[in-house]
């Protein structure tokens, strides 16, 4: 899958270019460092893998091309699970990136449209964040991500940077004693439910920083190392009030806490298109300023669309009427 962009045609053509003129280089005190996180967690679990750039030149990173690879038959890259960094300048203009499931890729490109250096990189940091949902057949271990094919970065003028990559890791560790299961889904038409409504819900345990997304049912598994029954369950997906399920309890007995089934799913209400806890005025003058819009226009915004038909349309304005006024706490 790959993140919609208005620069993306743009930054492929950089891309070529870029890796036509590898010869023009020039001195640099030292070589920009490009460096993989690491991160660790349980089967089932979603774990979040920083990208970080340092050494960068004072004369700022005008583009780059680069391409990560990962073990698809132990890690899914989450659908939109890639966020441009801080150190990333007017984005989604300047960044984008292409998933490929099928090889078990991520290639990033970033672009400097001004031509003048106005939006380079020029500080050290983070670049981006990749979220990655661990498999539930994977087995403790730790998996390499690491580049793959030629990469290259530019500044203005596209001048050559030297670079190196460090690979990064992932440990998976085997699944603590406790879980927590259940069935989330949009609280909008349950006959009409589509995988992508269902999907791609995070569920939090609160503190532990445990997280895990709902799959195309609307089913999750969560696993923590502890017996209590003072876990707080935060549910969040954009465009929707988020919820806190509070009390969980984790039963010792048998160590399986089921919150909800498929019969009786956990619902979340659609309509908080700004995240601001409330679904109000303010969410509807969202999705107006892009009404009627489709999924293959550029001012197309997923979180307005509620039901996922791919367009933004009085449908999805029926969605948010009907928890119109209701902030989180009204949840029952």
């Amino acid at each position: 899958m790959r993140k919609k962009s208005v620069s993306t045609s743009i930054l492929l053509a950089i891309s070529i270019v870029l890796s036509m003129f590898l010869c023009n280089s020039t001195a640099y005190a030292a070589e920009l460092k490009v460096e993989i996180g690491s991160a660790g967690g349980y089967p089932g679990a979603l774990v979040t893998v920083p990208v970080s750039f340092s050494n960068v030149p004072s004369s700022g990173i005008n583009n780059c091309d680069f391409v990560l690879k990962y073990d698809k038959s132990i890690l899914e890259a989450v659908d939109d699970g890639v966020e441009a960094g801080p150190i990333t300048r007017n984005n989604p203009v300047t960044f984008d990136y292409i998933i490929d499931k099928n090889n078990g890729t991520i290639k990033f490109l970033y672009c400097d449209e001004t031509g003048l250096g106005n939006e380079a990189i020029k500080s050290n940091g983070v670049f981006a964040n990749i979220r990655f949902l661990i498999k539930q057949n994977a087995y403790a271990s730790t998996y390499k991500i690491k580049p793959t094919g030629e990469f290259a970065f530019g500044e203005n003028g596209l001048e050559y940077i030297p670079a190196s990559i460090d690979e990064g890791s992932l440990e998976i560790m085997m699944k603590p004693e406790f879980k927590i299961s259940g069935y989330i889904v949009p609280d909008i038409n349950d006959s009409l439910l589509s995988s992508d409504q269902k999907s791609n819900f995070k569920i939090e345990i609160e503190g532990t920083g445990a997280c895990t997304i709902t799959d195309k049912d609307g089913f999750f598994e969560l696993y923590t190392d502890s017996d209590t029954k003072d876990y707080n369950l935060i549910i969040t997906k954009e465009g929707f009030l988020y919820r806190v399920i509070q009390g969980t309890d984790i039963k010792s007995s048998n160590g399986i806490t089921e919150v909800s089934t498929m019969s009786t799913p956990t619902k979340m209400w659609a309509g908080d298109i700004n995240g601001d806890g409330a679904i109000n005025m303010a969410d509807i003058v969202e999705v107006s300023k892009v009404f009627n819009t489709s999924s293959d226009d550029i001012g197309y915004k997923a979180k307005c669309d509620m039901n996922k038909d791919g367009r933004v349309n009085m449908a999805d304005i029926v969605a948010i009427a009907k928890h119109f006024g209701c902030v989180s706490v009204d949840y029952i």
